[in-house]
């Protein structure tokens, strides 16, 4: 991505951000969140790139995370849902957000492609 993508979202604004999670001085993860720019969509903001480091994983970091940014998100007055997705295959991140309280709703055939591969991706939301 270019560099662009990140400098705008490295200045805090409360309806698009990134938190990371910081050991020392590495970063071990990281969780966004953004509400859709669409007037008519305005409502619906999504919890994105949810990702710890492998060596770090089975702590709590993904979950304090996505709170954090479950939380920032719902300080938002105009928002009456909240989605995420995950890989379908990830069965750690999809028991993860339904323990958040986050319902499936969807699957998206062929969401991703990396390496010549698809992966099927499951969308979930959390009313407000």
């Amino acid at each position: 991505m270019a560099d662009s993508f990140f400098q705008d979202r490295s200045t805090f604004r409360p309806d698009n951000f990134i938190y990371g999670a910081w050991q020392d001085s590495d970063l071990v993860g990281s969780a966004g969140g953004y509400v859709e720019p669409d007037t008519k969509r305005s409502h619906i903001a999504h919890v994105v790139g949810v990702w710890v480091d492998p060596e770090c994983r089975r702590q709590g970091i993904a979950r304090a995370l996505t709170i954090h940014v479950i939380d920032q998100l719902k300080s938002l007055p105009q928002l009456s849902i909240i989605q995420i997705a995950a890989t379908a295959t990830n069965k750690g991140a999809i028991d993860l957000y339904q323990s958040l309280g986050f319902v499936q709703f969807g699957l998206e055939p062929q969401a991703l492609q990396h390496d010549g591969q698809t992966y099927d991706e499951v969308q979930m939301a959390i009313a407000l």
